[in-house]
């Protein structure tokens, strides 16, 4: 320690007369080499996960020498001029309860505890990746704040600077304010402390499909984080949509929920194109909130917390489907029952054991997710069950599947998943045939059905396959030959089977209308 410390004196000199930025990372370096011999622990602890802008944090600091090198804690500072108070061990009756937390030697293994109230301005940014505080253009992130571009992480919400003095010189550590719990099985667990919006709302669709003029309903629940809140819950529609109520008043206590039902109505013309959005909002003391929150958290990754905007698709398309009772065999994960549901079928999600077992003649169609034969093994071995269902006069629709030399029998002839794709959203799409039934009925299918269509056409296309399938729809990227197998169809027995690699998974929980109408048609097939 003491020949690091020479070194980081010496560079202390060179940063006097040099502004290399490489001259203070590598002073930030030394330092925490220092700290590792050390032994020193530091650590910024707040009482809860989560506040508001306003509220008060309570953070509990500690500081551990496990060395026998003489060091002394300066000081700790805390934003916005929080003031920290050092918690005296009991043993110190003689002393005050609580004193300044500056100037106090670091016996070796003997921590010292402190703890700071902090309170967030009105005005505070909420936790979430900076890169998603404003909407993304097509392909490239909104970033307005310069500095962060290139950062893995954002900066965190809250920091303490410990402020330690060894010999003659200061080393300055900087650590964020977490949360920390003990989990039953994992144990201890930390995550960032987080700044989070007083009031969040949830839809509870995505995309609401409104296949013909009728009304539906619209839930959202709101929840509030810390503290009381009342106001009102209101939809913001795009011209020609109404909602029934104008608002909701709402009172909530802290860390409660409260759903709500508005009845919304399309306008009686069916929207091509890109679907407008609804926006869910809370009004309260002339402030208005229109945030959800989703948080993803995993084992292999730090908690991540998103606050994007509490709107849903508006989907307004003249939509028909045949199948009144669809069974859908769920793979890696899609939003397709939900989809058919809206549409208004009776969707039944199928395990490989009711595959075996039930009475598939019941459905009119079987729907086969995106990826189930790759994450569903046993499909493999059901599937003469499928063909025969087809056979009896069943329609199959078999999503993408990722290329596998083992999956040339989706169907009744041979096919070969390829690693085809039409990755360009706008890219033309021709039809093959333009009479053919996927085409016709029970929607008259046009080019306009392919617009706003999102990240990309579709993938895994079918190539090579067998001639008795009739190839309905054609498009490629530029410069690229055209893709023909991304919509296959044949006749079998009294059925049909359909293999799709169009990106439905992606269309539908954006509210793509003419997705909704091909999806339906291709549901409808065999009826």
């Amino acid at each position: 320690i003491p020949i690091l410390l020479e070194a980081h004196a010496a560079i202390g000199k060179l940063a006097a007369t040099d502004n290399d930025p490489w001259i203070a990372l590598k002073r930030r370096e030394i330092a925490e080499v220092i700290r590792s011999c050390a032994g020193l622990w530091l650590e910024a602890i707040a009482e809860r996960p989560a506040a508001s802008p306003g509220a008060t944090v309570k953070v509990s600091l500690g500081v551990l020498n496990r060395s026998n090198f003489a060091l002394t804690l300066e000081r700790i500072e805390m934003p916005n001029g929080a003031h920290v108070t050092l918690a005296v061990p009991p043993a110190d009756s003689a002393r005050s309860a609580r004193e300044d937390a500056r100037d106090k030697v670091l016996a070796t293994n003997r921590s010292l505890a402190a703890e700071a109230l902090v309170n967030l301005p009105r005005d505070f940014e909420y936790s979430q990746p900076y890169w998603l505080r404003h909407p993304a253009s097509k392909g490239r992130f909104d970033v307005r704040e310069l500095p962060l571009i290139g950062r893995a992480e954002n900066p965190p919400a809250l920091a303490a600077r410990f402020v330690i003095r060894a010999g003659e010189e200061r080393l300055e550590y900087e650590r964020p304010v977490v949360y920390r719990w003990t989990d039953p099985v994992a144990g201890e667990r930390y995550r960032p402390f987080e700044v989070v919006p007083p009031v969040t709302l949830k839809l509870d669709h995505g995309a609401y499909v409104f296949p013909t003029r009728d009304p539906r309903p619209v839930r959202v629940t709101v929840q509030s984080a810390g503290s009381e809140m009342s106001g009102d819950v209101k939809l913001a529609l795009p011209a020609g949509w109404r909602a029934a109520p104008g608002a909701f008043p709402v009172t909530l206590g802290a860390n409660a929920e409260r759903t709500v039902t508005f009845t919304v109505t399309p306008p009686a013309q069916a929207v091509t194109g890109a679907a407008p959005a609804l926006l869910a909002t809370f009004e309260a003391a002339g402030r208005s909130y229109d945030r959800k929150l989703v948080r993803i958290d995993y084992g292999h990754i730090p908690i991540q917390t998103l606050f994007p905007r509490a709107e849903a698709k508006l989907v307004r398309a003249d939509i028909a489907v045949l199948a009144a009772d669809v069974g859908y065999v769920m793979g890696s994960g899609d939003q397709g029952p939900d989809a058919l549901t809206q549409l208004g079928c009776r969707v039944t999600l199928l395990s490989d054991d009711e595959l075996e077992s039930e009475n598939l003649e019941r459905f009119d169609a079987i729907v086969i997710g995106v990826r189930a034969y790759n994450t569903r093994p046993r499909l493999r071995m059901l599937q003469p069950r499928l063909m025969e269902f087809v056979n009896a006069g069943g329609t199959l629709v078999t999503q993408y599947q990722t290329a596998d030399a083992s999956l040339d029998k989706l169907g009744p002839f041979p096919l070969t998943i390829s690693r085809d794709r039409v990755t360009v959203e706008e890219a033309p799409v021709r039809f093959v045939t333009a009479k053919h039934p996927l085409l016709s009925r029970p929607n008259t299918i046009a080019p306009a059905d392919f617009e706003g269509w999102v990240q990309e056409r579709g993938l895994y296309f079918a190539n090579p396959y067998d001639p008795r399938y009739q190839a309905v729809l054609s498009a490629n990227d530029p410069g690229e030959p055209a893709r023909d197998g991304g919509l296959l169809y044949a006749r079998h027995g009294k059925g049909v089977f359909v293999y799709t690699g169009y990106a439905w998974f992606r269309q539908l929980p954006a509210g793509v209308p003419g997705a909704y109408r091909l999806f339906a048609n291709l549901v409808s097939a065999g009826r």
